[in-house]
């Protein structure tokens, strides 16, 4: 029996009517992304903020990574920039122009998501044992990053608010 490809499978999904979809960091080796992107129809890739030293600072690892397989992954698969917007981490016009520069370098962007910071996780930590060092941020409502929302517009693309 022939193998299956990524054309052949993604073409047997369309047939049946299925979209896929994947939300990622884009944190993976360039091998994980070229096995995996290809039979994906969507990819929400998270970009939570340009400055290397802040990423690694609030999120633990370096931002690397996500520069590097931002290009290959819009490449190969249709792609939304997902920004989560955390007062105190990216909850600025600079930082979320920065994020929208980025992604003018990349083929086929034409969306942005910004996804106003809620403490809904909460409780998971707490379930894990875990601290949650974000107590202290109050909750965004959709209406704080509308200056944010006209930032995205101005470099052309479509911005949502909330995903």
């Amino acid at each position: 029996e022939k193998a299956s490809s990524p054309k052949s499978d993604k073409s047997r999904a369309a047939r049946l009517m299925w979209n896929t979809a994947i939300e990622t960091t884009g944190v993976g080796s360039r091998e994980a992304i070229e096995k995996v992107i290809p039979y994906v129809d969507t990819v929400l890739l998270d970009i939570k903020h340009m400055d290397g030293e802040q990423h690694k600072k609030f999120t633990g690892v370096s931002n690397d990574l996500v520069i590097k397989n931002a290009p290959e992954i819009c490449k190969i698969s249709n792609t939304v920039i997902r920004v989560p917007v955390i007062p105190g981490f990216n909850y600025s016009v600079e930082d979320i122009k920065a994020i929208a520069e980025f992604a003018r370098t990349l083929v086929g962007i034409r969306t942005i998501h910004l996804l106003p910071y809620h403490s809904f996780g909460e409780n998971k930590y707490g379930l894990l044992g875990q601290d949650y060092t974000l107590k202290q941020i109050k909750p965004l409502a959709p209406e704080d990053l509308e200056e944010c929302k006209a930032v995205v517009e101005s470099y052309g693309f479509q911005c949502i608010i909330g995903g």
